[in-house]
């Protein structure tokens, strides 16, 4: 027992039992022959404070059976590795509940190796593709990288867990997880949520024959947001430039537009009355926001289709350029919207998803091993039991 560096370190020196028979690392058949003996300085547990090293003295053997020269077979070690078995998996262990770097601090071993090890067990738990016959799914795709870069997930709604994650975001992108499934297996599938892109709607329709698209209500009221509230209240802002004051109230009336108006407190009723009076268009773009968010709480199809298309025709009747043509465009997407009546489903689960993607990828300061990453998350979601 000696301390290198202001660490305890204990060290334990081992030998083959003399007499003993060496059998083959490869075969595992015994292997008389010793071509010669090697010592190699090995990583165990730790006993109480000390890191322990093990000096192993390992016979190098001539197979008759497999023809081959290597390193006689010990059950707690693998061939050509610096740590125990014991170690590894208890290095395993706490990883399910810590960082590889403090995992690392706690073993005395290289960040490296650690991560190696984590990410072994992560291949044989979740390195293949496994189907779990659901009938339900949800797609959607994340940013992994800066400059754009993006993945797209598969997402079981009826087991709760990650099934898939690819590269891109594209149809060639989805297509490689459908060539995973059989013809019978794709032909289950009955719903698919997502939100409103065109490529993952034709490649699904193309693929799954019996499923139908279910548009996300939080996709379509982001949109919303984004090309209808906030071109207006731009627009209404840029047109009070001679007047500050005024100017000021639209241009911080974007959380207020947001809210519905439930959550409204007394004091926002009265500046949402503000707006109204400076700009009509923005209290009825707020309305209708709340129409189209009550659509997805309809009970019957009838209802939906119904209401759907009035809202649509109303909307390309206000003579409000931005919500015309945010409904005109919305007349591509009805058949899904319609289908939410007949599956309550929704991405809202997979956005739970990808925030948890985000968390798992700030803990890391993110990821330069793209293939380690997607089977982090993986872990994260390994579904219900």
């Amino acid at each position: 027992m000696s301390p290198i560096d202001g660490k305890k370190i204990l060290l334990l020196r081992l030998a083959p039992i003399e007499g003993s028979m060496p059998i083959c690392s490869r075969c595992h058949h015994e292997a008389p022959l010793i071509h010669e003996y090697v010592t190699r300085r090995i990583s165990d547990r730790t006993i109480l404070d000390y890191f322990v090293q093990l000096e192993v003295r390992i016979r190098r053997v001539e197979c008759l059976h497999c023809k081959g020269c290597c390193q006689e077979y010990v059950d707690w070690l693998r061939p050509y590795q610096r740590c125990t078995e014991r170690l590894r998996d208890h290095i395993e262990h706490r990883l399910k509940e810590e960082t590889v770097a403090y995992a690392a601090q706690e073993t005395d071993q290289s960040w490296d190796t650690v991560k190696a090890i984590y990410k072994t067990r992560l291949e044989r738990e979740f390195g293949k593709f496994k189907w779990d016959n659901s009938e339900r799914l949800a797609i959607d795709e994340f940013a992994i990288h800066r400059q754009h870069r993006y993945a797209t997930v598969v997402y079981s709604l009826d087991h709760k867990s990650v099934l898939w994650l690819g590269h891109g975001r594209s149809r060639v992108t989805l297509r490689e997880s459908f060539k995973l499934l059989t013809e019978e297996e794709r032909a289950k599938i009955k719903a698919v949520a997502m939100d409103q892109s065109t490529a993952f709607d034709i490649e699904v329709k193309e693929q799954c024959p019996n499923a139908v698209i279910v548009f996300d209500l939080f996709h379509v009221l982001t949109n919303y947001g984004r090309k209808v509230i906030d071109r207006v209240r731009v627009d209404a802002a840029n047109q009070l430039r001679h007047l500050p004051k005024l100017r000021k109230i639209v241009k911080g009336g974007r959380y207020l537009l947001y809210k519905r108006p439930e959550d409204l407190t007394e004091n926002e009723h009265t500046k949402l009355a503000e707006l109204a009076k400076l700009n009509s268009p923005l209290l009825n773009c707020y309305v209708m926001a709340d129409e189209l968010r009550h659509l997805w709480k309809l009970g019957t199809r009838g209802q939906v289709i119904a209401l759907v298309m009035d809202w649509i025709h109303r909307a390309t009747h206000s003579k409000i350029k931005p919500l015309v043509d945010f409904a005109k465009n919305l007349r591509n997407y009805v058949s899904g919207i319609i289908s939410s009546a007949d599956h309550k489903i929704n991405t809202s689960v997979l956005e739970g998803v990808n925030n948890k993607i985000k968390q798992v990828k700030r803990r890391a300061y993110g990821f330069r091993d793209d293939n380690y990453f997607f089977l982090k998350v993986k872990a994260a979601f390994p579904g219900l039991p």
